[in-house]
């Protein structure tokens, strides 16, 4: 739209509200906002009130636009040249308002998507770490008083094993009655053989030593096997039948394991050690007694069992039958040592089980010809004998539901196993 330029002097006379014009000193020192704004309130109503009553004299008019429902705006000049107004539609400014991008408020906002899913992510496993730290403790903790709880009954249980039950010093475990002991050679697969398992009745000696505290629920102690009838003539002559398990001492402790049973806690021991045994050579139906020394000039045969473990029960709540004094010698001569005087050594007062059994897939036994040497010793003079054992075979995992039942009804016939019971 072009604005008419007309000099002003046509006017005169004529009172334009809405025309405004401005004088030459004035006009050479156009007012901006920017100076407006610097002065002070006064100075602004003093410049509108000069204006207001400077006379008119030619210059550039400016036509106040009135506002309609277009956008349209003052246009202030210095110039001399002829301008123009721009209108924009109300409908350009309120999409151009629409389309300005306004930061939003909230902190949530202003985030990007890439740091909301790493915050979200963030969280969650904060959450599930406190979770898990929250069940491992409280696990934790009732693992802890379970064990706490069982360590305590197990605690009361062996308190309540009467202390005064286990003596100390030497007694004499003896037994005579064939039913009081049990033999089970089923390891061996020759008839011939069963005779290297020798599961006679047998004296034992039992030296508990001191205890280093009273309150001590454990002890040790040696094992020996004794001559009842030993004849000082005899010495230093070796004696067929099964030879001492050796010097090493033994460990008694509570098996609170029997307490379900009507035996009540024990005092139990267990150890590995060679089982050895002295055979004539000549086959008899009848082993010679345990007591039987070895003839001169014999070479009978030593069989070993290696890695048999012995295991033994004393039952303090179970009285024994035995009562009284039997003698033994002080030194049995089993180092080659001269046997020394005997004394009288007590039956030990409660009933005791002896266990000897050939542990499943040790090393094999064998069978070697000796002959007696000096001091008793006995010295190889021909080669090994090894003896055949019948072992656990391999079987399918297929066959292992089915063969289970048989297996476990044929494990007393396939086994080496002694008892003695000392009651």
């Amino acid at each position: 739209m072009r604005i008419p330029r007309r000099s002003v002097n046509s006017y005169v006379g004529l009172q334009l509200p809405s025309l405004i014009t401005l004088p030459s000193s004035v006009e050479q020192s156009p007012i901006s906002e920017k100076s407006i704004s610097e002065k002070s309130i006064s100075e602004k109503s003093s410049l509108r009130k000069i204006i207001a009553e400077k006379c008119v004299q030619d210059g550039i008019e400016v036509v106040p636009i009135e506002r309609s429902k277009s956008c349209t705006t003052k246009i202030l000049s210095p110039g001399q040249e002829e301008k123009e107004v721009v209108f924009f539609p109300e409908s350009d400014v309120e999409s151009a308002k629409e389309d300005t991008l306004i930061p939003p408020s909230s902190w949530w906002g202003r985030l990007s998507i890439k740091r909301r899913v790493i915050l979200v992510l963030g969280i969650q496993a904060c959450l599930l770490l406190i979770l898990g730290l929250c069940l491992f403790f409280t696990v934790k903790r009732s693992y802890t008083d379970k064990k706490a709880s069982s360590s305590s009954v197990n605690s009361s249980v062996i308190a309540s094993v009467p202390k005064p039950s286990f003596p100390r010093g030497a007694f004499v475990l003896s037994g005579t009655s064939t039913t009081d002991r049990e033999r089970h050679p089923g390891c061996l697969t020759s008839l011939n053989e069963t005779a290297a398992w020798d599961c006679r009745n047998r004296t034992i000696l039992i030296n508990f030593l001191p205890s280093p505290s009273e309150e001590s629920n454990s002890a040790m102690a040696f094992l020996q096997f004794i001559l009842p009838d030993w004849n000082s003539s005899n010495w230093p002559n070796a004696f067929y039948g099964p030879q001492n398990p050796g010097s090493s001492p033994l460990t008694f402790e509570v098996d609170t394991s029997l307490l379900s049973t009507s035996d009540g806690p024990a005092y139990h021991f267990r150890a590995v050690y060679n089982r050895a045994v002295l055979l004539p050579r000549v086959s008899q139906d009848t082993t010679p007694a345990f007591v039987t020394p070895l003839e001169p000039n014999s070479t009978p045969w030593l069989c070993t069992f290696n890695e048999t473990v012995i295991e033994g029960y004393i039952y303090p709540s179970l009285n024994s039958s035995k009562s009284g004094l039997t003698y033994v010698s002080d030194d049995l001569g089993n180092n080659g040592n001269v046997p020394s005087a005997g004394r009288e050594i007590p039956y030990l007062p409660y009933i005791t089980k002896i266990i000897e059994q050939k542990t499943p897939g040790s090393i094999q036994p064998q069978c070697t010809m000796v002959s007696e040497g000096d001091q008793g010793h006995t010295e190889p003079v021909q080669g090994v004998a090894p003896i055949n054992l019948i072992e656990p075979n391999v079987i399918s995992k297929a066959d292992a539901v089915k063969a289970v039942i048989d297996m476990r009804r044929q494990e007393q016939d396939t086994d080496c196993r002694c008892q003695w019971t000392y009651f």
